[in-house]
């Protein structure tokens, strides 16, 4: 089963921004499609750099403006093309097996 991840980012710290991504990169369910991150807008320097460097190994799409983040995971939603999406903060952290478990259930 394949799923997309949309994460939503405004100015993000750039520490709780890494910690997010690789703690779902390196989940042991591997069936992820895509990886999104929803820039939305944010214009602080070290969330922008951090951004910029991801943009090597995942796909990151900025908001013409801010759109907050109900707005973001509305716009987002229109480009998946999986029957489902696991949605991730920009500052949590999951569980290796959090989508295994999520699947499973």
């Amino acid at each position: 089963m394949k799923l997309t991840i949309p994460i939503p980012v405004h100015n993000t710290p750039p520490h709780h921004l890494l910690e997010a991504y690789y703690s779902i990169k390196n989940q042991n369910h591997k069936n992820v499609h895509r990886i999104v991150i929803v820039d939305d807008h944010s214009d602080n320097p070290e969330t922008l750099k951090v951004l910029r460097m991801l943009r090597a190994e995942v796909e990151v799409r900025r908001t013409r403006r801010v759109l907050g983040l109900a707005g973001c995971l509305n716009w987002i939603h229109k480009t998946v093309e999986t029957e489902f999406i696991a949605r991730m903060d920009s500052d949590d952290i999951s569980y290796p097996e959090r989508l295994s478990a999520q699947i499973d259930y």
